[in-house]
């Protein structure tokens, strides 16, 4: 158990000097976001302004409120799927793979470091996001701050799973990793990212409600927006924990069927 702390101390402040080499990285990965943010909050209030009453959990009065939500869950979502579905395919073309499992180190903390730069990267991300949001639009949260904070863990957890089982099969065969970000592209169609879902019929709303993106989306802007208790949300809180430890058992399995077939064969 020390020895993982230590490699995963070693490997994470490796992971964040590689990442921050470039001071700009910073500015483009909160650029694009805040884009998405206000493009789709401009477009609400355009909608409004023709008369919209509202639709589901989006209204005249917390529009700004619902997208906002919806992005700042979305940036953890996506950074940890997409964004980590690539690790492993990066470590193979730069030769290093090999290296990674057959080395001394403890290999579990080596990708849990590749998950903590992307907690910070969307960390920074979000608080960015919340500046400006704060900065040109009149924002308050109902609920209870640790019960949305609580989510958003769980998300990442759960997400950041996915997105390394995804990067360890990427190891294997490129077209793996790719996968990782259609799946991310259609959970952000289908999801309600920026849209309620009572946009879709009633036979998909069925479909799309089963999503966990869709369960945390839900849940976050319950606590946000109707003030919600976390007994009122405990189904979901339930739903995000079980997707979790599946989630970690699946990557364990994964993790350890890559390095041995690297360990005989090679990549």
């Amino acid at each position: 158990m020390i020895r993982f702390f230590r490699d995963l101390k070693t490997f994470f402040i490796a992971e964040i000097k590689r990442y921050y080499l470039f001071k700009e990285r910073i500015l483009w990965d909160s650029l694009f976001p805040i884009i998405g943010l206000f493009s789709f909050i401009l477009i609400w209030r355009a909608v409004i302004n023709t008369g919209f009453q509202g639709l589901g959990d989006l209204r005249p009065d917390n529009y700004v409120m619902f997208i906002l939500m919806g992005n700042l869950l979305w940036q953890i979502i996506s950074s940890s799927l997409g964004g980590l579905a690539h690790v492993m395919v990066d470590e193979r073309y730069s030769r290093t793979l090999t290296y990674v499992f057959l080395s001394p180190a403890n290999k579990i903390s080596y990708l849990y470091a590749k998950s903590a730069r992307s907690l910070m990267r969307f960390i920074i991300t979000n608080l960015i996001m919340l500046f400006f949001a704060s900065l040109f639009f009149d924002i308050s949260i109902k609920g209870n701050i640790i019960s949305i904070i609580l989510i958003f863990a769980l998300s990442y957890i759960s997400f950041s799973a996915f997105g390394l089982i995804f990067s360890a099969l990427g190891g294997w065969r490129d077209g793996f990793a790719d996968l990782a970000w259609v799946i991310s592209s259609v959970l952000y169609l289908l999801s309600g990212v920026q849209y309620p879902i009572e946009v879709f019929p009633e036979s998909i709303r069925r479909i799309v409600l089963l999503l966990p993106t869709t369960q945390a989306l839900n849940a976050v802007r319950a606590v946000s927006l109707h003030a919600a208790d976390i007994y009122e949300i405990l189904p979901q809180i339930v739903y995000l924990i079980i997707l979790g430890i599946v989630s970690f058992i699946l990557l364990h399995v994964t993790f350890k069927w890559l390095e041995k077939k690297i360990s005989l064969v090679g990549v």
